[in-house]
């Protein structure tokens, strides 16, 4: 999904005047992982863990803007928390994202995921993603 949505390899450089956008072309995504004891799964705990990504600043020049880590409670528990820079978080955005993300899911766990061919995200290509991938309508 980085590769395919521009915004995600997005970072800001000094420019004379103003900030100037740059956007990578091509990035690896940025994830952690991280397994939780068992005092850290208690609901207290988590929203700490939580807190904690929230609060981390962003590199602005380096990037990426955004931050996934995902906490695993137990073999089959897991918690993606997902932190992500206002500068990179407008609507569009983050529904192209959460549409991409359980439609792999939702195709991960039927067997029916399939790698596609990386291209650059439009509003019209994300629309259009549910019935190029699985014959729905969007």
């Amino acid at each position: 999904m980085v590769d395919r949505q521009e915004v995600m390899r997005l970072s800001f450089l000094p420019g004379k005047d103003q900030p100037v956008q740059m956007i990578r072309a091509s990035s690896r995504p940025k994830m952690r992982f991280r397994e939780l004891s068992s005092s850290d799964r208690r609901p207290e705990a988590v929203e700490e863990l939580m807190q904690e990504a929230f609060s981390e600043p962003f590199d602005l020049v380096q990037g990426p803007l955004y931050r996934a880590t995902v906490l695993r409670r137990g073999a089959d528990d897991h918690l993606l928390v997902l932190a992500i820079h206002h500068a990179i978080a407008d609507g569009w955005t983050l529904g192209a994202f959460v549409q991409r993300s359980v439609l792999r899911l939702r195709a991960w766990t039927d067997g029916r995921l399939r790698r596609t061919p990386c291209r650059a995200s439009s509003p019209t290509a994300i629309g259009a993603l549910p019935s190029a991938l699985f014959g729905e309508a969007s």
